[in-house]
């Protein structure tokens, strides 16, 4: 049936009235340096003939009619180009060279950062709807680590770190899974059981540019309510014949003298007389880390045990309540972990014909996390035993509690994550007809194998505390129940409470692994255009499909609980080991008592016999599901340009059918019955298994006005889409009593309208100046709620609470944004080398979640993101000062608007530096985080943190060489 209807659509556009004759084509390229320009608006003047050029810097104007033209030929940063040239019946050929014109050319470094600033700059000027771009030069020249650091540069884009890390990136206030990535204009699969992608998982040196749109056209992926993220892979035609380029480089982190390197290769080269285009491009990267980590809970009311009976039959006490902000929870988390990851791009382009290619392409990348987290952890709530008078909060003021417990605990864990893509496809030109077709095969998933988890307490402690600094709480004055002098760091005192494995683990190993989240992917896309003539518009039609099937799998079957069973108990001793942290987080506290993880798993080898084995029910029961969606998807456009307007118009249609099985039963009734994981399912649970299926039809028109050579505005209505996450909609239900957590795969899409505007000045010389405005009303958004006396997909049960994902009525998103980049060629001497980069974001937002509590701002969406940088760049020295700026924003909602969760980026000082020692060979420093700002999260208002992570600076050195 696809087939069908494209191959009708196609046969209709030949019977369009068409108007042709010869072609134009060529290459544009750097005089000097012989880069390929990509971006470059070529127009024959006096016409409505014009195009830009691919990323090659090739450009081709189809079917102009015979006559006498001049070709003009404009890039930012670079002279004007133009020739008088006589098209007649044949195609002709015109190779651009442009030269440098923003600075005498002897003064700058034609493949550094202020080239690749040009490259972006008109790629983002040509294009027909609203983009910023990072080029391969930009990149390379940036101290970034991961696809989400480079990205942080941009206009609007806020990221969500780990220990020092980019992860996630905000667009415009919307949240990360609010956004798509992709690479090649493929989607990519999550590792993870949401859709959002960890962009640390991506190393930047395998990729040849990313492109952010922020206002999508009918031919791309329509969920990306907030944006697109496409990210581009290197190709041999990037380059003129053979490349081959090698980087090395050290790192240290000064707060705990950890060290990482990192290499990278790329060879690229065209054989068969150009024909045959192959690239290898591959890096490797490793960082010993250490991070120190608080993490806090509050309430306003705290409790006491009286001496009142409250039962005699049960011997209880009544249960005593106070207003007073408290603490509930402190743990301190001495965190010893490494990175590793390895990328390997290679590229294989083969062309059949002036006007056809054939291509395949292989993506790898696999990141490698491991760490060994030592938790000491204060349960100031654990005091309250209400058959125990005197037990919990002093009454007089909450701030000591009686009878609580100490925790030392160790999370030993190795994750690995991989992204694989493997894309099949071909480009054609048939005449007036223009083809493209792909297959593509995706596969990801993140493996935790093994995890270890184990947990030793010391139970009935007293302590007093204080908050005088939120961020670091103090505990102090420790006596045990009968008022002795008690010492917290006397090891001796913490018995076993429990040891929680997941994954393979011998002599409990498991087949499958049983701790593995994975996503497979199959793509199909087909495009087709054709140049189309209307009065006085000219341009082309463009229609596509695409066909997506995924397949998604949680299996967290293999979790267990081991519990000690012996004649004796275990204590903390014998267990331990000495860890860093004498100066923990600034010297605010001690923490150097750590468990080694070969001792514990040594001891569960040895004594399996005398532990009692049973399964974590709730993560193998309720975390393992499988589902598929498959997504149809079809679309029609026109990108006419009519004089000094360029129009683009259209609508995308996409089908989704989803399938999704799990199960529904009571957690508690399996643990209660200590049955196999198989056993438990059959007594206590019922499959369930939900399909749906939807469709969303979504108009989008693009106008560019060019006011003359150097503005333009821009104006666009989009309607984009965000499903829901895979772990929303599997149809689970937990039950315990009369309360229920459940997932909800009845969830719609959410659904936005957006307005766009935008007006971009680009001065003379290399710079732009661009503000514009934005807004988006969501339908439809998806949150967390917690319902009260309601039933679940219909069930005649009525539950008195259930929390489950829902979709809310109306949320708003709005803002500006300004972005200036100049070179200062108006400054004397050699300030003239300066160049001043500043972008600004201003956004607000409200979504209503619920009659139960107020309405707040949209999960994501900060008041302000930017970002403050100066560059020096000579034809031997490149320096710059990067100065990143981003508000608070929610990262997750709470039952009213004091339980909110916000978090507080940390606004980085970065440096970078690089100096040509010859035409082939340049050595780099980077330093990042330099004040070293912590990322905090807090609750309601930034008197109550709720995690404050310190990871400190990282400088790096290193060097590159092109052979």
């Amino acid at each position: 049936m696809f087939f069908k209807q494209v191959s009708v659509t196609v046969i209709s556009l030949l019977f369009i009235n068409i108007v042709f004759a010869g072609d134009v084509s060529g290459r544009v390229s750097d005089s000097s340096s012989g880069d390929f320009l990509p971006g470059a608006n070529v127009v024959l003047e006096g016409t409505n003939y014009g195009v830009s050029s691919d990323r090659s810097g090739m450009f081709k104007v189809n079917n102009v009619p015979e006559g006498s033209y001049t070709l003009k030929v404009t890039y930012i940063g670079y002279g004007d180009y133009t020739e008088t040239i006589t098209v007649g019946s044949e195609s002709m050929m015109i190779n651009v060279s442009l030269s440098v014109d923003y600075v005498a050319m002897e003064a700058i470094n034609v493949t550094g950062l202020s080239q690749g600033q040009a490259k972006a700059l008109s790629q983002q000027r040509s294009a027909g709807n609203i983009k910023n771009v990072v080029s391969r030069d930009q990149m390379e020249k940036f101290p970034d680590q991961n696809v989400a650091d480079v990205l942080q540069r941009l206009p609007g884009i806020a990221l969500e770190s780990d220990h020092g890390e980019g992860r996630y990136v905000q667009i415009r206030g919307a949240e990360a899974t609010l956004n798509t990535t992709t690479i090649n204009g493929v989607k990519v699969p999550s590792p993870e059981d949401v859709r959002k992608i960890s962009l640390d998982i991506i190393p930047s040196y395998s990729l040849g540019s990313v492109e952010v749109t922020k206002a999508i056209t009918p031919d791309m992926d329509a969920d990306a309510i907030g944006g697109h993220v496409n990210l581009i892979t290197k190709n041999a035609f990037d380059y003129d014949g053979q490349f081959i380029e090698a980087k090395v480089a050290g790192g240290h982190r000064p707060l705990y003298g950890k060290n990482g390197s990192m290499g990278a290769f790329t060879y690229g080269n065209q054989f068969m007389n150009g024909k045959l285009g192959l690239l290898v491009s591959s890096s490797y990267e490793f960082n010993d880390m250490k991070t120190d980590n608080i993490e806090l809970e509050w309430d306003d009311k705290y409790e006491w045990v009286s001496d009142v009976v409250d039962s005699q039959e049960d011997e209880t006490y009544v249960v005593e309540e106070a207003d007073g902000i408290i603490l509930t929870d402190m743990q301190l988390k001495n965190y010893a972990l490494s990175r590793e990851r390895v990328g390997l791009t290679t590229g294989l382009d083969y062309k059949l014909g002036e006007n056809s290619k054939l291509y395949l392409n292989l993506i790898t990348n696999t990141y490698t996390d491991k760490e060994n987290r030592n938790r000491l952890r204060y349960r100031f709530d654990k005091s309250i035993d209400e058959e125990t008078p005197g037990s919990g909060y002093d009454p007089s003021d909450g701030m000591s509690v009686n009878l609580a417990r100490i925790y030392r605990e160790l999370k030993s864990r190795s994750s690995i994550s991989k992204i694989n893509s493997y894309s099949l496809g071909g480009e054609h030109g048939l005449g007036m007809l223009s083809m493209d077709w792909s297959f593509t095969k995706s596969y990801a998933e993140e493996l935790r194998d093994p995890s270890v988890n184990a947990e030793f307490v010391v139970k009935d402690i007293n302590w007093d505390y204080e908050y005088s600094d939120s961020n670091h709480p103090q505990v102090s004055n420790f006596t045990d129940e009968d008022g002795a002098t008690f010492d917290q760091h006397d090891l001796s005192k913490y018995e076993l409470d429990a040891i929680e494995i997941e994954g393979d683990y011998i002599p409990s190993a498991k087949n499958p692994n049983g701790n593995l989240v994975s996503g497979d992917d199959q793509v199909i896309a087909f495009n087709a255009s054709m140049p189309l003539a209307l009065g006085v518009a000219n341009g082309e039609i463009k229609v596509g499909a695409k066909l997506s099937a995924k397949e998604k799998k949680s299996d967290k079957s293999g979790g267990e609980v081991w519990e000690w069973d012996g004649d004796d108990d275990l204590i903390m001793q014998g267990f331990n080991m000495n860890i860093e942290g004498d100066n923990y987080m600034d010297g605010n506290y001690v923490h150097t008592h750590g468990l080694d993880v070969k001792k514990v798993r040594d001891h569960m080898s040895a004594n399996i016999g005398s532990y009692e084995i049973l399964p974590l029910y709730e993560d193998a029961i309720l975390e393992t599901w499988d589902a598929t969606e498959d997504v149809s998807a079809f679309y029609g456009m026109a990108d006419m340009k009519m004089g000094k307007i360029n129009f683009i118009g259209g609508a995308r249609m996409e089908k989704t059918s989803t399938v999704y099985n799990s199960w529904a039963g009571s957690v508690e009734d399996a643990e209660d019955g200590e049955l196999s994981i198989d056993e438990s399912l059959a007594a206590y649970f019922t499959a369930q298994k939900v399909s749906k299926e939807y469709t969303n039809v979504l108009p989008m028109a693009h106008v560019r006005y060019a006011v003359n050579d150097r503005a333009q505005v821009r104006a666009a209505y989009t309607e984009t889409i965000a499903r829901a996450d895979f772990a929303s909609l599997v149809p689970f239900i937990a039950t315990d009593g009369d309360d229920a957590e459940a997932g909800n795969p009845e969830l719609e899409s959410a659904h936005s309208s957006n307005i766009d505007l935008m007006f971009e000045y680009y001065p003379k010389g290399l710079g732009i100046f661009s503000f514009g405005y934005f807004s988006k009303t969501i339908d439809n958004y998806i949150y967390t709620a917690v319902l009260k006396d309601a039933t679940i997909r219909g069930g005649s049960k009525v539950y008195d609470e259930v929390v489950m994902p829902v979709n809310g009525n109306e949320a708003t998103l709005s803002g500006w944004e300004m972005n200036f980049v100049k070179n200062l060629d108006f400054l004397p001497g050699p300030l003239r080398n300066v160049s001043l980069y500043f972008n600004y974001t201003s956004t607000t937002s409200e979504a209503d979640y619920g009659s139960e509590r107020e309405k707040t701002t949209f999960p994501g969406q900060a008041e302000a993101t930017g970002n403050l940088s100066f560059a020096y760049e000579t034809s031997k020295l490149t320096a710059r000062f990067s100065q990143a700026i981003a508000d608070q924003y929610i990262v997750e909602v709470g039952e009213d608007a004091d339980e909110d969760i916000y978090y507080n980026p940390a606004n980085r000082l970065d440096f970078s530096m690089g100096y040509n020692l010859s035409s082939k060979l340049t050595i780099f420093a980077d330093v990042l985080n330099i004040t070293n700002v912590p990322h905090v999260y807090f609750m309601g208002d930034a008197s109550k943190p709720v995690e404050k992570e310190v990871y400190g600076a990282t400088a790096k050195v290193g060097m590159s060489y092109r052979f």
